[in-house]
């Protein structure tokens, strides 16, 4: 998982769930502050939250989230939790993706990861495709013509280099 293609954030309430932090390359955000902060600032490809039965309104936080990004949501909470199925409801009915035991493997942990990261990069170039013209200050991009253009300057780029531009 260190070594994962993804672009993940991570927010933990409780100490202990920050084992498995060390076992997944991501940025950590330390307070629900920061985790806000950066889903605002910047793009990842997937969110991870551990958390405490009822420690936090984590629902209301998920919803707050939605609003921001439809970013992919992993919720991890212990067994306990689990075993209370208006719980979990109230949890993938506020917007998160999955749920599941904190005590998972890192191997389940990084199916789920790569599941939900690679349905929603395709949502985005399918979206990005959609799109005719993508106007972002000094570069411009025409699909339909297929053409970039930075500074009003016709650039011939490769199709890698198209597609990495597109994402």
């Amino acid at each position: 998982m260190k070594d994962t293609k993804y672009k993940i954030l991570a927010y933990f309430d409780n100490q202990s769930y920050r084992k498995l932090f060390n076992e997944i390359n991501s940025d950590y955000a330390e307070n629900l502050q920061i985790l806000l902060h950066n889903l605002s600032l910047f793009s990842y490809d997937v969110l991870i939250i551990g958390v405490i039965l009822y420690k936090e309104n984590i629902s209301n936080i998920i919803s707050a989230i939605r609003k921001i990004t439809q970013i992919p949501i992993i919720i991890l909470t212990d067994a306990s939790s689990l075993l209370c199925m208006s719980w979990k409801k109230e949890l993938i009915y506020a917007g998160a993706d999955c749920v599941m035991d904190i005590n998972s493997t890192i191997e389940e942990v990084d199916l789920q990861i790569f599941s939900l990261a690679r349905r929603n990069n395709k949502q985005k170039i399918t979206q990005k495709q959609s799109e005719t013209m993508i106007d972002k200050g000094k570069l411009v991009m025409d699909h339909k013509k297929h053409k970039v253009f930075w500074n009003n300057v016709a650039l011939h780029l490769t199709r890698q280099e198209y597609n990495f531009l597109l994402i």
